[in-house]
């Protein structure tokens, strides 16, 4: 675990640098290996037996007229604060709303309380190596950070 002192959260510094102008941070060590591992697994099984009816499949977007055309009236989306819900990519689903590519594929991001409800996600989420990221000096160096796109285009 590699922790950041309050030298490197400073304004200007590195880390915080390639966080405003990248979006993400790179923590080598944070998770051992075997926890990667475990996670990558689950996620494959979540993946798997996920169970999504027609009318749920939702495609992710985080254009804002995109936004309120699909999601906005979607009750999938709106309800999904505290749930476990699948979000799919643009063209994951033909006509009659059968995937056209792996489920493991297909997916934008699994939300909103993955790290709630599913055990491992939460033991990771709630670990001291990942709660010491939201108290300072790391959560005032990166709070000041503006909104960002948080996806890949395919």
């Amino acid at each position: 675990l590699r922790i950041f002192s309050p030298k490197h959260l400073k304004k200007g510094n590195v880390v915080v640098v390639q966080y405003r102008d990248e979006g993400y941070l790179v923590l080598d060590g944070l998770l051992s290996p075997e926890e990667c591992d475990a996670l990558r697994d689950r996620m494959s099984e979540i993946t798997e037996q996920m169970d999504v009816p027609e009318h749920c499949r939702t495609q992710f977007s985080t254009d804002h007229d995109e936004q309120l055309k699909k999601q906005g009236n979607a009750d999938y989306f709106i309800t999904s604060g505290d749930k476990i819900r699948f979000f799919f990519e643009k063209g994951v689903f033909d006509d009659k709303g059968e995937f056209i590519v792996p489920k493991e594929h297909s997916l934008n991001k699994i939300g909103h309380a993955l790290h709630a409800y599913e055990p491992l996600f939460k033991a990771v989420t709630h670990s001291p190596k990942v709660q010491v990221m939201t108290e300072p000096p790391f959560k005032s160096a990166l709070l000041s950070i503006l909104p960002h796109v948080q996806h890949t285009e395919n």
